[in-house]
């Protein structure tokens, strides 16, 4: 794709749908969003609208807070801008870009949708009743209405094409990570602990953290003392829930489990950091940014080889399969024998661009 000078005077604004930003914790979607907005409105002039605004917000070119600060306070301060009346013929003239369950009619001159993963159609189990609706809605009417599509991974295209009989052009672009963009969210030193494990993920069934809970308790790879630390807001399941789940199915060591819920950006940053590495057992991601975000810390990661968690092969990246453990014992001992290596972030950097991403975005609304 070649690349388009713009020109910031002439151009309409592009409309971004907020929606997302409202989730209770920004995570997943609501983390790319946000980072979407701020690489976008870097080049040319948004205007935020859906969700719970009652207008629009509009951010101009280099107006947006800096997002290495603590994204949710910084998605807060964004939505208490002024609301500005709906301008419908703007908006007639313009581009819009729907990241959410979008209307069954026009609005934009032209109108393009984001694809993030088909979980609730691949892995109808993980969801209920009320999800699967709501994600059978959004893949009919984004794919029936958009113009155009933006998909985060080459496997979100692929399943595009098969699942929701997707017959419009399908451009993907990697997002890149979704924390410490351009600095550390935390600039102090930490030493490494080679005794803990991290998972930053929902508390869910797709997640797959009894597998890995098992692992844990099970494996002859981790030292008595070993400690795994688990970042996220719960969703279907509780911490007391998955817990319950595993006692009595065998003998507890000594192994600490520590359930962390959600944390500052600054404490997050330091416990990548601290990890001696990241554990990923996801069934089905649209893209993962917890492994990237791991690799940018300089912290090797343990993921299954599924659905867009492929598209991460690099060096650091140890994979397994996350139905069977012994695979995820293979993988780890592969991982400490590859101690040594490092993991090349200037290449992560160059494939998992927030910048590209922009530009990308840019060029599908031209």
């Amino acid at each position: 794709m070649t690349t388009v000078a713009f020109n910031l005077t002439s151009r309409h604004p592009l409309f971004i749908d907020a929606g997302p930003l409202f989730e209770q914790h920004v995570t997943g979607i609501g983390r790319f969003v946000a980072r979407l907005i701020e690489a976008v409105s870097r080049k040319t002039e948004v205007r935020l609208f859906g969700g719970k605004l009652s207008g629009e917000i509009e951010i101009l070119p280099g107006s947006f807070a800096d997002v290495d600060d603590d994204l949710g306070r910084v998605v807060r301060d964004v939505m208490r801008r002024p609301h500005l009346p709906r301008d419908q013929l703007t908006e007639r003239r313009a581009t819009g870009l729907y990241t959410a369950l979008r209307p069954a009619f026009r609005r934009f001159r032209k109108e393009l949708g984001v694809l993030y993963d088909f979980t609730s159609l691949l892995l109808p189990w993980c969801h209920n009743l009320e999800t699967r609706q709501h994600f059978a809605n959004f893949f009919g009417q984004t794919t029936s209405f958009c113009d155009r599509f933006l998909a985060i991974s080459q496997s979100t295209k692929h399943d595009s094409k098969w699942l929701s009989a997707c017959d419009r052009e399908v451009v993907v672009s990697y997002p890149g990570p979704s924390m410490c963009v351009r600095r550390h969210a935390s600039g102090r030193s930490v030493e490494r602990r080679n005794d803990v494990l991290l998972i930053v993920s929902t508390l869910e069934p797709r997640k797959n953290g009894l597998f890995l809970l098992d692992w844990f308790e099970r494996t002859n790879l981790l030292s008595a003392s070993a400690e795994l630390w688990w970042v996220g807001p719960s969703g279907w399941w509780t911490p007391k829930a998955m817990t319950r789940q595993l006692l009595g199915r065998q003998s507890r060591k000594a192994r600490c489990i520590k359930f962390l819920g959600m944390v500052p950006e600054e404490r997050l940053c330091m416990l990548y950091r601290q990890a001696a590495a990241t554990v990923y057992p996801s069934l089905y991601e649209g893209f993962g940014f917890p492994v990237l975000d791991s690799l940018m810390h300089d912290t090797p990661v343990l993921s299954s080889f599924h659905s867009s968690l492929k598209e991460f092969d690099s060096p650091g990246v140890f994979f397994f399969d996350p139905y069977n453990p012994k695979s995820l014992d293979e993988a780890f001992i592969q991982m400490k024998s590859s101690s040594g290596n490092r993991i090349d972030r200037d290449a992560l950097r160059d494939q998992f661009s927030w910048d590209k991403l922009a530009e990308t975005v840019l060029e599908l609304s031209a």
